[in-house]
């Protein structure tokens, strides 16, 4: 229950993240650094980074393909980069919590 929690709380957290952003924060081409950070997120970050990839083209300074004039970048472009970075970085933590869980749980008498 409580992966299914966190799945749905870090899917949500990278979701609002892109459609602050107008499905424009992830792309290795335009954000390289925070792209590292959001691949934490697994298959989310290589899905819009392809949708990215074929709506822009192969010149991110170039708007849709065929069009030749720049988009405006999305006012909430930065937001949207940093939800998905957290969480991509967030699963990581995750992985690690899961990976690698306390020996032992406390009892009380080990805490007075």
């Amino acid at each position: 229950m409580k992966g299914i929690i966190f799945g749905l709380a870090l899917l949500g957290c990278f979701m609002a993240g892109e459609a602050m952003a107008e499905f424009r924060a992830v792309s290795r081409r335009e954000h390289d650094i925070a792209w590292y950070a959001q691949i934490g997120a697994g298959a989310p970050t290589i899905a819009c980074d392809w949708y990215d990839g074929h709506r822009h083209g192969p010149d991110p300074k170039v708007g849709r393909v065929g069009s030749g004039r720049p988009e405006s970048v999305p006012r909430l472009l930065d937001g949207g980069i940093m939800y998905t970075c957290v969480a991509g970085l967030l699963n990581f933590v995750l992985v690690i919590d899961l990976l690698f869980p306390l020996a032992a749980p406390r009892t009380r008498r080990e805490d007075e």
